[in-house]
């Protein structure tokens, strides 16, 4: 099977850029660390305020389970191309998930300084669209079978 068998990344589109991607790869990483060493907290806050039962938790444990698997894609790790299209995929999850959390606090709680991390995690959704541009698509290592 083709798309089980680790392939190296494809080329950078801009090397200068890349110390840009391992820099979001790290906050990527403080951020996912910090949620999984509070999750038991975030969890205990989350249920009690959430409407639709535990689909809060549920959003939070993928946010955290995307941000680990967004790294080899963001580090350029050797993975299998299904692997690297997930993980490209996991890129925007992640992000996602921060904008769903973001957007569910405000909603739900008078927590100060929500609208400045909505801007953050705007500023990180585009952050990450340059990290893919940089990164290249995770598409083009794929050979089309006729």
């Amino acid at each position: 099977m083709k798309l089980a068998h680790p392939s190296s990344a494809p080329r950078i589109n801009t090397p200068r850029l890349y110390p840009l991607v391992v820099l979001f790869a790290a906050i990527v990483v403080a951020a996912t660390v910090v949620l999984l060493f509070f999750l038991d907290k975030v969890v205990d806050f989350v249920l009690p305020h959430s409407a639709g039962g535990s689909v809060g938790v549920v959003v939070v444990l993928l946010t955290a389970i995307a941000g680990v698997f967004s790294l080899p894609y963001l580090l350029r790790m050797e993975v299998s191309p299904f692997m690297r299209v997930a993980s490209c995929a996991a890129v925007f999850a992640t992000v996602s998930g921060w904008m769903l959390g973001l957007w569910w606090l405000e909603m739900n709680t008078d927590a100060p300084y929500v609208s400045s991390g909505l801007v953050a995690v705007y500023a990180a959704l585009l952050w990450a669209v340059g990290c893919v541009w940089v990164v290249g698509s995770p598409l083009t290592g794929l050979k089309k079978h006729r």
